[in-house]
């Protein structure tokens, strides 16, 4: 009995797969499993904090629901490309918000990839969304005032004038240590 020429070809196209080792085998684990299995190990590994993977556990459950039930390997471009398409028509939501979801998607399939669960990552397929970039706005001297003066007494009042007195930025001012003070020399020293 002869062998159909598709099923020739099908056993062809695996072997070369195989040589070339972008063999994926048919399995029926859904993106959602994968993604919390991947945010799990990722966890365990330490490579992320467990506040983070809270979020991204969010993100799941908020942002990409549409795909979490479907199987991994049969999710196409235009399923994310048609999650991204309906976060943008929400309108509450940042470019940002969009550019972190795509971010972490794709290093989600790019794991899977690795993990030769999926044979092409289609994230590659996808025109990523354009990140927001922060533009800076300082206080004139008149809200500078206002500032200061509604913050008179308050805990936030040392830390908001050192702020405006020294031009450090939040995270150096928060992240100051009685070490870093010199008060005879009239010095801070910066180092985190």
């Amino acid at each position: 009995m002869d062998t159909p020429l598709w099923l020739s070809r099908r056993r062809f196209a695996i072997l070369n797969e195989h040589e070339e080792g972008t063999f994926a085998e048919p399995i029926k684990i859904t993106f959602g499993a994968f993604f919390k299995q991947w945010n799990e190990t990722r966890l365990a590994l330490k490579k992320i904090t467990r506040s983070t993977a809270e979020n991204y556990d969010k993100m799941l459950r908020y942002y990409l629901q549409t795909i979490a039930g479907q199987r991994l390997q049969r999710i196409t471009a235009q399923d994310i490309q048609s999650i991204y398409t309906g976060m943008a028509k929400r309108g509450d939501l940042s470019p940002n918000t969009l550019h972190h979801v795509h971010a972490i998607v794709g290093a989600a399939f790019r794991a899977a990839r690795r993990a030769k669960i999926i044979k092409v990552n289609v994230m590659e397929e996808i025109e990523a969304p354009q990140k927001q970039r922060a533009k800076p706005r300082s206080l004139t001297e008149v809200q500078a005032g206002k500032l200061l003066a509604s913050l008179e007494g308050s805990w936030m009042e040392p830390a908001v004038t050192l702020t405006f007195a020294t031009g450090l930025r939040r995270g150096e001012v928060l992240g100051l240590r009685w070490g870093d003070v010199d008060l005879d020399g009239a010095r801070l020293h910066v180092r985190g």
